[in-house]
């Protein structure tokens, strides 16, 4: 027997094969997730102590945190840009699933009350040693915020329509949502099927198409200012990469692993999001 869709409980679910895993699709809302989920607790300590961040293991070498960090400042800078067109500082910012905290500590340089919410010890630890406010779980967070940011996070979490129920609580009636997930509809992803960059169900749980996200919004009363899909990594963000590259290969002395090249260059080309932006429906 098919399991039932896990948003909006029809059981008019069928299965299909994508490469070598086995996913559902619900035939009347749309949505795509795995055919097997683990349990909460399961969840919670894989993300707690096991989930790697971006494959880095070593946050004690500085150089390592740093040249991530530099990397991603041409991206972090458009998508602050983009920000600030909706809702301009001085305004609270959330940014779940913050990682190393990197996006957050741009943006309070920007003049944003910045805060996020990280279930890694490791990145949550490296977060309080500079300074950042970040939380261990949403469900800590009792004030409200003008901006909360998802970026390449929800398809991480087993219940999105919960969640996303979680965040309306806690943004301001005229507070915007920002959401960045992997585009499952692409081309790349139809054509490269399980070997496309983003296609890791082994903690990507929910697969979004723009009808999909569409659809888990309107559920929680969310008005879609703005959706399309996008590429994250354009020209000046590639050049940032490769120059990046060179000086810290030149600062640390130690070239780059060839395999991480590739796949970096494989990511750029191949990675395809969905952009969406949201509010409150008043």
């Amino acid at each position: 027997m098919l399991s039932p869709c896990r948003i909006c409980q029809s059981e008019n679910t069928e299965t299909f094969s994508f490469g070598n895993t086995l996913l559902l699709r619900c035939n009347d809302c749309g949505i795509i997730f795995n055919n097997n989920f683990p349990d909460k607790i399961t969840v919670e300590n894989y993300y707690k102590y096991n989930y790697s961040i971006d494959k880095t293991k070593d946050i004690n070498n500085p150089y390592i945190l740093e040249e991530k960090r530099v990397k991603l400042l041409p991206e972090q800078y458009g998508l602050i840009s983009k920000i600030i067109s909706f809702k301009n500082h001085p305004a609270r910012l959330l940014d779940i699933g913050c990682g190393f905290g990197f996006f957050i500590d741009e943006a309070r340089r920007f003049g944003f009350d910045s805060y996020g919410v990280e279930p890694s010890v490791m990145a949550l630890n490296y977060c309080h040693s500079i300074g950042l406010n970040v939380f261990d779980n949403i469900d800590k967070i009792s004030t409200k915020f003008d901006i909360i940011t998802l970026f390449h996070s929800l398809e991480h979490f087993i219940d999105p329509k919960e969640t996303i129920d979680k965040i309306k609580n806690i943004l301001t009636h005229d507070g915007f949502l920002f959401i960045r997930v992997p585009a499952f509809d692409c081309y790349w992803s139809k054509i490269l099927k399980s070997k496309w960059v983003w296609f890791q169900p082994e903690n990507h749980y929910f697969h979004y198409s723009l009808k999909s996200l569409q659809y888990i919004l309107a559920l929680s009363n969310l008005k879609i200012i703005e959706i399309n899909y996008q590429k994250p990594s354009n020209k000046i963000i590639k050049s940032q990469y490769k120059v990046t590259t060179k000086i810290f290969e030149k600062t640390i002395q130690s070239k780059s692993k060839f395999r991480n090249f590739l796949q970096e260059k494989f990511e750029q080309m191949t990675g395809i999001e969905i952009f969406c932006i949201a509010k409150i429906n008043n």
